[in-house]
């Protein structure tokens, strides 16, 4: 009776510490990462109500492109009124709506190692400008899916940038797979 209630015991511990050890696996990681405040903030766009049988839209198409409007934001009748719920009698017509929008902060992991000349060249240098090498961390085909693009790289330094190219082409990208969770 006595070795069953200790072997009880024993599993009981074990677990036990199997449930804290998992604990800290999911919850240590996480520190690694910086992720800020989800905030609001009120923002006004301009909506365009056309229509693909308007003559006139048209060339109000082209001045609200024109003027910094975007084209996901030209509208038909029957979309004012379903989204907005305003009846256009007349078109080309263009109103203004407020809304609340979510404002996605930059995440970025707490620090990042640095190194100055890199193991890859870019146009023939090891030591590239940030904006070149940003803009081969964003576009290349190599480097665009992953899931360290969610950070705000553009606020690294140069040589952050190096190393973090290098860490990728390498496979050791850390808090790569945490990233993965955040998304």
């Amino acid at each position: 009776m006595d070795a069953l209630n200790n072997q009880r015991q024993n599993n009981h511990s074990q677990r036990h510490s199997q449930q804290i050890e998992w604990q800290r696996i999911e919850v240590a990681p996480k520190a690694d990462v910086v992720v800020p405040p989800i905030e609001y903030q009120k923002v006004t766009r301009r909506i365009l109500v056309s229509e693909t049988w308007c003559g006139p839209c048209v060339a109000a198409k082209k001045r609200f492109l024109a003027s910094g409007g975007k084209e996901s934001d030209i509208i038909t009748i029957r979309q004012a009124m379903s989204q907005y719920g305003i009846k256009v009698t007349a078109i080309p017509y263009e109103f203004t709506t407020t809304e609340n929008a979510q404002r996605v902060a930059p995440i970025n992991p707490r620090s990042y190692r640095y190194q100055v000349v890199g193991q890859s060249s870019y146009n023939g240098t090891h030591t590239p400008t940030k904006s070149a090498i940003l803009d081969h961390l964003r576009t290349a085909p190599q480097h665009k899916d992953k899931p360290w693009q969610i950070w705000y790289l553009e606020s690294w330094n140069v040589a952050q940038l190096i190393a973090l190219h290098d860490d990728d082409h390498n496979g050791v990208v850390p808090f790569a797979e945490r990233m993965k969770e955040l998304e």
